[in-house]
């Protein structure tokens, strides 16, 4: 019995990492196909990545009909619709962009909107973190909106760096 439990566990393990491999390899062949502007086949592996709960495939796809990436045909309600499950997958940028697509809807709901760049900006997205913290400035917070900039000027963030000149001075 031990020796069955043994290989069920090893199968089981390796089963994981071959399959984490095969996605990793989708992802890959994707990103190759976006490059080299053959974008339908890019969106086919994308959504069979999606159908399996893959986050990076999810925000890709929705990247791709938010931001008319390579000049596929912009729509919102799948861009909504893709980043809203990558967003709920954890994906670190997908709420920056979601709020992003969000915020020029008709219907934009403001605390909506905040939530999520806060979501992305807690998770590391560092022109998230900047956009949180001029949201924090905006509403006179100020400690807490310096902390969200200097954290997003400490990664490179450009606007965050200009920002950060002003308010020390």
């Amino acid at each position: 019995m031990r020796i069955l439990k043994r290989i069920f566990i090893l199968f089981y393990f390796s089963s994981s990492l071959f399959a984490y491999e095969d996605t990793n390899k989708l992802l890959i062949e994707a990103k190759k196909n976006l490059d080299k502007n053959e974008t339908k086949k890019a969106i086919g592996i994308y959504q069979k990545l999606y159908k399996k709960d893959v986050a990076e495939a999810s925000y890709s796809l929705g990247m791709i009909y938010g931001y008319r990436i390579n000049n596929i045909d912009k729509n919102n309600k799948l861009a909504i619709k893709y980043l809203e499950k990558a967003t709920l997958k954890n994906h670190k940028k997908a709420p920056f962009y979601l709020a992003l697509i969000l915020s020029n809807s008709n219907d934009a709901n403001q605390t909506k909107i905040e939530n999520l760049v806060k979501k992305s900006a807690y998770s590391g997205f560092n022109k998230a973190q900047f956009q949180y913290g001029k949201l924090l400035l905006e509403n006179n917070k100020t400690k807490e909106a310096c902390f969200w900039i200097d954290k997003a000027r400490k990664q490179d963030n450009m606007d965050a760096e200009t920002l950060w000149k002003k308010i020390v001075r």
